[in-house]
């Protein structure tokens, strides 16, 4: 482990909730076609996982789009392990539709999509071991109003993420190093140690 502890920031904790999606988003939709009694992949599976600083950075190249969206992080707290604090962020899925009730089929897929989102990041809230809690708090719904077979579902989260600064770290010294591009030497490993008592009779 590091002197340092995690040094983090929010890119860090932005990929994170990104790979979570990527890995586990597949296996919620298809249980949700189960529960839903629809068929199989019924509800188009992933083209594109990205980060962004906005929604307006989507475009319709790839559909369906699970867009990730950081925020601000606050509450911020003491925590045995260092710093941790609460971190708003937003999750949009983007689908498309066709047929001849495609506005109608595109909103019931962003809400499947929101839904399977929704239950990956409250099942997994650990987001890969940066976070200890991940709670749901609002969603909404949208249109492109220039292509109604397109359907935005928006929902925001909010995980308790470490690594946020760790007090009584880094390097022992007052003084920087001569070249802070030399690396410095992790904390010491502990080696276990066996100790054996013999029990001897007391005279007397």
């Amino acid at each position: 482990m590091s002197i340092f502890g995690d040094i983090n920031s929010t890119d860090h904790f932005d990929k994170a909730i990104l790979e979570t999606l990527q890995v586990w988003l597949p296996t919620y939709l298809a249980e949700h076609e189960r529960q839903s009694g629809r068929a199989v992949r019924s509800y188009e599976r992933p083209a594109d996982f990205v980060v962004a600083e906005d929604h307006a950075k989507w475009t319709e190249n790839r559909v369906p789009c699970v867009m990730v969206v950081g925020g601000d992080i606050s509450d911020m707290r003491v925590m045995p392990d260092g710093y941790a604090g609460w971190y708003d962020y937003e999750v949009g899925a983007y689908v498309a539709a066709g047929g001849d009730d495609a506005e109608q089929a595109a909103k019931r897929m962003a809400k499947a999509y929101m839904a399977a989102i929704r239950s990956v990041l409250v099942q997994r809230p650990s987001l890969g071991g940066i976070a200890t809690a991940t709670v749901p708090v609002s969603e909404s719904s949208g249109l492109d109003e220039d292509n109604r077979s397109v359907a935005i579902r928006i929902g925001s989260f909010r995980s308790l993420v470490h690594g946020l600064g760790l007090p009584g770290g880094g390097p022992v010294s007052p003084d920087p190093p001569d070249d802070p591009d030399d690396p410095h030497p992790d904390w010491p490993v502990v080696g276990d140690t066996s100790v054996t008592f013999n029990a001897e009779p007391i005279d007397g």
